[in-house]
């Protein structure tokens, strides 16, 4: 197709509530959809007209009924269409058929989103036939608009599963959320000049799509809340799309936050009671690539996959779980977190370009160097990859070590492996020698007796001080009545 000016002037037309409109809108303010909607034009007033004029976006109302025929309608379009000088018209829910005065106006320049899988199910009834048929998948279509009633050369397409027992409410709700992330795309392919139309062939310029601006996107996906709602926003007014799972993306929505359902990025509805929801190449695709490679960004534009700036997640509280008292062992197996361990290894791994988060501590420094240098530094980078990495070997110790002693049998045999977590509780002056550094660790998650220890005097404590107060502490318990023991290098002397 020819490549229309830059940047892009859209029309959008509409005949219903707009919300492929809001979408489109919120990528133009992000800078994505590679131009400006210059018109709204409805075939009669509606909500999404409504919306556009409280939005300060220019609009066209064209009925039908003021004009002697449909040719006369389709000339009164291609007037306002004109006027408003729309290099692109984009149909988002147009609920008329445009005709040849415009579509001869704007060859293979016209796009239209359909809730199916074309050329299954075309029409105005497209979710209600679907459900009818009883098909186990259908979908949403982007095609050039031709003189065909939804017939012309398709652009994108994505699949969307039918869910047993699903009312047309639920489905139209799941087809709409991949609308609004797969027209938007469209358009900005289309604004770039990468749609090269060949008959009923589309193909999509590889090296253009991945020139293409991304959008800022963050991962959020959190046991402990805390610290939420304060990261969300401040990701949010940094311009980040805000893409979550589950309680997560209640917890932000209840928060004032506009969030991305996982489902709606992947398509797919979480499924084995929440075990399935972000193992899926949307996900992890937006993780992973590494961007230096133009390979990567390639099949990412291919796959229409968006990278993910940032990854926020922490894990199921197993070790929490696993403390409380008479719990079941099919429940404390739920809490073994599949999805999170993946998602935090993989933006850890990928740690060149995706900052991982897992410690609310971390939350303020890091939206603090994003508001002040615009990313994260490499140094930064590197830093949370660490602490994630910690993060989940020390997860995975837990879980170790809870199968070791919950394992039924002989106590005198010993373990093939033991696997402890352990974290810095307590720098010291120096090691077992002066010359040597020397540090008291805890096993991550627990405390200790010298947690709640008070030094009443002398200098800072050194590596035999501490082994030496150890052993005496341990000796002076084993009596019932107030004692007093003496050591020296962890011996009783007094």
């Amino acid at each position: 197709m020819s490549t229309p000016r830059q940047p892009a002037r859209i029309a959008v037309a509409v005949s219903g509530t707009g919300s492929n409109l809001r979408a489109l809108r919120t990528a133009e303010g992000r800078g994505l959809l590679g131009g400006a909607i210059v018109l709204v034009l409805a075939d009669g007033d509606c909500p999404a007209v409504d919306w556009a004029r409280e939005q300060g976006i220019p609009v066209a109302v064209v009925p039908p009924r003021d004009h002697a025929d449909r040719e006369g309608w389709d000339r009164a379009v291609w007037r306002a269409l004109g006027a408003a000088g729309a290099d692109l018209v984009v149909l988002a829910g147009f609920m008329r058929v445009l005709g040849r005065t415009v579509t001869d106006a704007y060859p293979d320049r016209i796009l239209n989103v359909h809730p199916s899988l074309l050329p299954s199910f075309p029409g105005k009834d497209a979710i209600g036939d679907a459900l009818a048929a009883g098909v186990a998948v259908t979908g949403v279509t982007v095609h050039l608009v031709d003189e065909t009633l939804d017939g012309g050369p398709i652009v994108a397409q994505e699949a969307v599963p039918i869910v047993a027992g699903a009312d047309r409410e639920a489905l139209a709700a799941r087809i709409h959320a991949v609308e609004h992330r797969v027209l938007p795309r469209a358009v900005a392919l289309a604004a770039a000049g990468a749609l090269h139309v060949d008959g009923r062939q589309v193909t999509v310029d590889r090296a253009i799509a991945a020139a293409l601006p991304r959008p800022r996107r963050a991962l959020l996906s959190m046991s402990d809340k805390s610290g939420l709602a304060d990261l969300g926003r401040g990701l949010a007014d940094l311009g980040f799309e805000l893409v979550s799972t589950g309680g997560t993306a209640r917890a932000l929505r209840e928060a004032g936050l506009p969030v991305t359902d996982v489902a709606a990025v992947t398509g797919a509805p979480e499924m084995l009671d929440g075990r399935v929801k972000t193992l899926h190449p949307r996900v992890h695709g937006g993780i992973l690539a590494d961007l230096r490679l133009a390979d990567h960004r390639e099949q990412l534009a291919a796959a229409a996959i968006a990278p993910f700036e940032i990854v926020a997640v922490n894990l199921y509280q197993f070790q929490q779980a696993a403390a409380r008292p008479g719990i079941a062992i099919d429940d404390l197996v739920e809490e073994i977190d599949i999805g999170g361990p993946a998602m935090v290894r993989a933006a850890a791994k990928n740690h060149a370009h995706v900052g991982v988060l897992v410690d609310p501590a971390d939350y303020q420094s890091v939206l603090d160097e994003l508001r002040n240098g615009g990313v994260l530094t490499a140094a930064t980078r590197r830093r949370l990859a660490r602490i994630a990495f910690a993060h989940t070997a020390a997860y995975d110790a837990a879980i170790v070590t809870w199968f070791d002693e919950s394992q039924p049998g002989d106590e005198s045999v010993l373990p093939s492996s033991i696997h402890l977590a352990l974290e810095l509780a307590q720098p010291l002056r120096y090691g077992e020698n002066p010359h040597q550094q020397g540090a008291r660790y805890r096993q991550a998650g627990a405390t200790s007796w010298w947690d709640s220890m008070t030094q009443h005097g002398g200098k800072e404590l050194s590596y035999l001080n501490v082994f030496d107060t150890e052993a005496a502490w341990r000796l002076v318990r084993r009596f019932d009545e107030p004692a007093v023991v003496v050591v020296k290098h962890a011996n009783p002397c007094g």
